[in-house]
C-alpha cells in the first residue's frame, strides 16, 4: 500500500498538474484566437461570395456550391476538434492536485505503522512485566507482601467484578428500558399510522376532497418519521462520543501503565523501598483491572451500538416498506377514484332519466322533486300507478266486451232486417222491371226509374204497413225511406265500382291493342319487304321444280296486278316509304362502313367511342362533361402554379440559408 502510494506520488509529481493546467490555459487562449481569426476569414469569404454573385448564374452555382460544401466541412471538423479540446479543458480545469491526497494517505499509513509499533512495544512491556513479576516472586523477602497483595488483589478483583456486574446490569436495564420504550413508541406510532391509514382509506373511498387531508397527514407522518430518525442519529452520535472518550481514557490508562512499569522497573533495579514496589504493584493491578473493565465496557457498548444499529435499520426498512405499501395503496385508490371521475355526469344523467321516466307516476306532493327521491321509491310508485292503470283498463275491457256482445246482438238483428229489406227490394225491382221493361234504355230513364222506384216503394211500403202500424204511419214511412236511401246508395256505390273496373279493363285492352298494332305494323313491314323481294328478283335466280316456278310466276303476276291497288291505298304508300327508307343504299353503305370501322377498332377505342356517343346523345351529359373538363383543367393549372411557386420559394430560401450560414457560422 505504502509503496504504491509512493509510486503514485512520484508519477503525479512528474506530471506536474499545475503546470499542465497553465499550459492548457495558454492553449485555450490560442484556440480562441484561432476561432476569432476563422470568423474573420469566413466573413471575408462571405463578402467574396456576395461579390461573386455578380457572375452569371450558370458559372456561379457549379463553383460556389462545391466551395461552400468544402468550407462547411472544414468548419465542422474545426468545431469538432475545438469542442473536444474545450470539454477536456473543462474537465481538467477544476481537478484538485492529487499530490495532497497522496501525502495525506502516506501520513495515515505512517500513523498506522506507529500504532503497530506501539502495539508491539506494549506486548514487549507486558513480557518484561511478567519477567519482573517472576523475579519479584522469586525473592523470598517479598513472599509475605506478595501474599497480602494477592489477597488484597483478589478482594479488589471481587469488588471490581461486583462493580462491573452492577454497572453492566444497570446499563443493560437502562438499555432494555430505552429499547422497550422505543419499541413501545414504535408500536404506538405504527398503530397510530394504521389507524390514520384506515381513516384515510375510508375518506378516499367516500370523498375525493379527503384525499388532500390524507396526503397532509402522510406528510406529517413522514416528518415525524424523519424527526425520529434524526433523534436516533443523535443518540448514535452520543454513543460514538462516549466511545471516543473511552478510547481516550484507554490511551491515558495505557500511558499511566507504561509510566508505572517504568517506575516499577526503576524500583526493581534499585529495590530499595518495598513499600513503593507494593504501591506500584497495586497501581499496576488496579490500572490493568480498570483497563480490562473499560475494554469490556467498550466491547459491550460497541456490541449494543451494533445491535441498536441493526434494530434501527430493520425498523427503518420496515417503515419504508410499510410506507411504500401505503403509497401504493393510495395510488391504487387514486386510480380507482380517477375511474369513478364521471360519477357526477352519470348522476346527472340518472336524474334526467328519473325525471323523464317517473314524472307523473308519483304523488303530487313529490312529483315536483322526482330527482330528490331514491330510484326504488320511484319504481314502486310507477309500479303502483301501472297496476292501477291495469285494473282500470281491465274494467274498461270488461265493459267494452259487454258492449260488444250487445252490439253483436243488435248487429245480428240488423243483419236479419237488412236481408229482409234486400229481399223486398229485389222483389220490388223485379216487379218494376216486369212493369217497365224499357227502363234501361238510357241513363236519364234509369235515374227517373230510380226516382219512380223510390215513390213506388214508398207507396207499397205505406200500403203494406198500413194495416199493421195503424196510427204510426209517419214514423214507419220515415224509417222505410232511410233504409231505401241507404240501399240505393249502396247500389250506386257498387255500380260505380263496376264501372271503374270496366274502365280499367278497357284501358288494359287499349294498351294490349296498341302493343298488338305495333307488332302488326312490324310484321306488315316484314311482309311488304318479302313481297318486294319476290317482285324484284327474276325467276332465273331460283332453281326449283316446275310447280315452284309456276307458283312464283303466279305470285309475281298477282302482286304486280295488285300493285296499282296498293299504290292507291295510303297504307301501302306508308309501308312502301318505310321500306324504301330502309333500302336507301347511301344509308346502308354508311351503316355498313360504320360497323366495319367499329369492329376494326381495338377495345380501348371502342370504349372511348361508345363513351363519346353516350355523352353526345344527351344534353345533360354534355353539360356535365364540359363542367368536369373545365374543373380538371383549372385543377391542373392551379397545381402547376403551386409547384412553381414552391420551387421558387425553396430556391430563394436555399440561397438565403447559404448566405446566412456563411455569415453566422462563427459563434457570436
Amino acid at each position: 500500500m505504502q509503496d504504491s502510494l509512493r509510486l503514485a506520488l512520484v508519477a503525479w509529481e512528474k506530471v506536474g498538474l499545475a503546470q499542465l493546467q497553465r499550459d492548457l490555459d495558454a492553449q485555450g487562449l490560442g484556440i480562441i484566437e484561432n476561432q476569432n481569426q476563422s470568423t474573420t476569414s469566413r466573413k471575408q469569404l462571405a463578402d467574396q461570395t456576395k461579390e461573386f454573385k455578380k457572375v452569371p448564374d450558370d458559372d456561379k452555382l457549379n463553383q460556389v456550391k462545391i466551395l461552400l460544401k468544402e468550407i462547411d466541412s472544414m468548419t465542422k471538423r474545426s468545431k469538432f476538434a475545438e469542442t473536444c479540446f474545450l470539454t477536456l479543458y473543462k474537465l481538467l480545469s477544476d481537478v484538485p492536485d492529487p499530490v495532497i491526497l497522496i501525502t495525506s494517505a502516506l501520513e495515515q499509513a505512517k500513523q498506522l505503522d506507529q500504532v503497530t509499533s506501539l502495539q508491539t512495544e506494549n506486548r514487549r512491556l507486558k513480557e518484561e512485566l511478567a519477567a519482573s513479576s517472576t523475579q519479584i516472586t522469586a525473592s523470598k523477602s517479598l513472599d509475605t507482601t506478595i501474599s497480602s497483595l494477592k489477597q488484597r488483589l483478589s478482594k479488589y478483583e471481587a469488588m471490581l467484578d461486583e462493580m462491573v456486574a452492577e454497572k453492566v446490569a444497570q446499563k443493560e436495564s437502562e438499555m432494555k428500558q430505552i429499547m422497550d420504550e422505543k419499541i413501545r413508541i414504535y408500536k404506538e406510532t405504527e398503530h397510530a399510522l394504521n389507524r390514520q391509514l384506515n381513516h384515510l382509506m375510508n375518506q378516499i373511498s367516500s370523498l375525493q376532497s379527503n384525499h388532500e387531508v390524507a396526503q397532509a397527514r402522510l406528510v406529517d407522518n413522514t416528518q415525524k418519521y424523519d424527526e425520529g430518525v434524526a433523534a436516533r442519529l443523535a443518540e448514535l452520535e452520543i454513543v460514538m462520543m462516549d466511545l471516543e472518550r473511552a478510547n481516550t481514557k484507554t490511551a491515558q490508562l495505557s500511558n499511566e501503565n507504561r509510566l508505572l512499569k517504568e517506575k516499577m522497573s526503576d524500583s526493581v533495579e534499585t529495590s530499595q523501598n518495598n513499600e513503593k514496589i507494593n504501591q506500584l504493584h497495586n497501581q499496576i493491578r488496579l490500572a490493568e483491572a480498570e483497563n480490562i473493565a473499560l475494554i469490556e465496557q467498550l466491547d459491550d457498548v460497541t456490541a449494543a451500538q451494533k445491535n441498536l444499529e441493526v434494530v434501527n435499520f430493520q425498523i427503518l426498512q420496515d417503515q419504508k416498506r410499510d410506507q411504500a405499501m401505503k403509497l401504493f395503496e393510495i395510488a391504487q385508490l387514486q386510480s380507482q377514484l380517477a375511474e369513478f371521475s364521471d360519477y357526477e355526469e352519470i348522476k346527472k344523467e340518472l336524474d334526467i332519466i328519473k325525471g323523464i321516466e317517473f314524472d307523473g307516476f308519483v304523488e303530487s306532493e313529490i312529483s315536483s322533486s322526482v330527482v330528490d327521491h331514491p330510484l326504488e321509491k320511484l319504481v314502486l310508485a310507477k309500479n303502483k300507478k301501472l297496476q292501477n292503470d291495469v285494473t282500470t283498463l281491465k274494467t274498461e275491457l270488461q265493459n267494452m266486451q259487454e258492449k260488444l256482445a250487445q252490439y253483436t246482438l243488435t248487429k245480428d238483428s240488423l243483419e236479419a232486417q237488412l236481408t229482409e229489406s234486400k229481399s223486398l227490394i229485389v222483389k220490388l225491382e223485379a216487379d218494376l222491371l216486369q212493369l217497365n221493361p224499357s227502363c234501361m234504355a238510357s241513363p236519364q230513364k234509369y235515374t227517373s226509374m230510380d226516382h219512380g222506384l223510390e215513390s213506388i216503394m214508398l207507396d207499397n211500403l205505406s200500403k203494406t204497413n198500413h194495416p199493421v202500424t195503424g196510427g204510426n204511419i209517419p214514423g214507419t214511412a220515415d224509417a222505410s225511406i232511410v233504409s231505401i236511401l241507404t240501399s240505393q246508395r249502396d247500389r250506386y256505390k257498387q255500380r260505380f265500382e263496376e264501372v271503374e273496373q270496366n274502365m280499367r279493363e278497357h284501358i288494359q285492352t287499349i294498351s294490349d291493342l296498341r302493343y298488338e298494332i305495333a307488332n302488326f305494323k312490324a310484321d306488315n313491314v316484314k311482309l311488304y319487304e318479302k313481297l318486294r323481294y319476290a317482285e324484284s328478283y327474276s325467276n332465273t335466280r331460283f332453281q326449283g321444280t316446275n310447280n315452284r316456278h309456276s307458283s312464283a310466276v303466279d305470285i309475281t303476276a298477282d302482286r304486280y296486278s295488285n300493285n296499282q291497288l296498293l299504290d292507291q291505298d295510303s297504307v301501302s304508300t306508308k309501308y312502301r316509304g318505310i321500306y324504301e327508307e330502309s333500302l336507301d343504299p347511301f344509308k346502308r353503305f354508311h351503316k355498313q362502313e360504320e360497323q366495319r370501322r367499329f369492329h376494326s377498332m381495338n377495345p380501348a377505342e371502342r370504349a372511348a367511342l361508345s363513351l363519346t356517343r353516350l355523352l353526345s346523345t344527351n344534353k345533360y351529359s354534355r353539360w356535365i362533361f364540359v363542367i368536369y373538363s373545365g374543373a380538371l383543367h383549372l385543377l391542373v393549372f392551379f397545381t402547376l402554379f403551386q409547384l412553381s411557386m414552391s420551387d421558387c420559394s425553396r430556391a430563394k430560401q436555399d440561397d438565403i440559408w447559404a448566405v446566412q450560414s456563411h455569415d453566422t457560422s462563427s459563434p457570436s
